[in-house]
């Protein structure tokens, strides 16, 4: 049952964000995702970028609006990268020490702590695009719920 949830919850997705099956059938099948990729989809998913882009533009973004300095959209996506692009996309509040703070090490443990995250919780853990499309749901979920 959790694997047609998941399913549909990719269709839907690349329905929403104007992506193709291609591009997420590319994404699901990368054991490490590339950072312009999941940037892309959490930045689009945010409703900061038009879905319409491409992952290099959502790296451009990043750089132009100061939440990274040279990106490379290639290069694979850690754990606390990909939270810390989570955290600041949503707006989602962080405790103490994301508040004091506020980077990829404690943007991590926050998404552990709220369930956003499960089964990897290193800041340096590379993701793979399963994951990265498993947490940005249950973290579009979260923010859904708050609304």
């Amino acid at each position: 049952m959790k694997k047609l949830v998941f399913a549909l919850f990719i269709l839907a997705g690349a329905a929403a964000w104007g992506q193709s099956a291609s591009f997420m059938d590319r994404v699901l099948s990368q054991d490490q995702v590339r950072y312009g990729d999941s940037a892309y989809l959490v930045l689009a998913a945010a409703g900061l970028i038009p879905d319409t882009a491409a992952p290099e533009e959502a790296v451009a973004y990043l750089a132009k609006n100061g939440w990274v300095q040279r990106p490379s959209a290639t290069g694979p996506t850690s754990l606390g990268q990909f939270s810390h692009l989570v955290m600041r996309a949503f707006g989602l509040k962080g405790g103490v020490m994301y508040s004091l703070f506020p980077g990829e090490r404690y943007a991590a443990r926050e998404l552990v702590y709220k369930k956003i995250v499960t089964g990897v919780s290193e800041p340096g853990s590379l993701l793979s695009g399963e994951e990265v499309l498993r947490f940005l749901g249950r973290a579009a979920e979260l923010q859904g719920g708050r609304s």
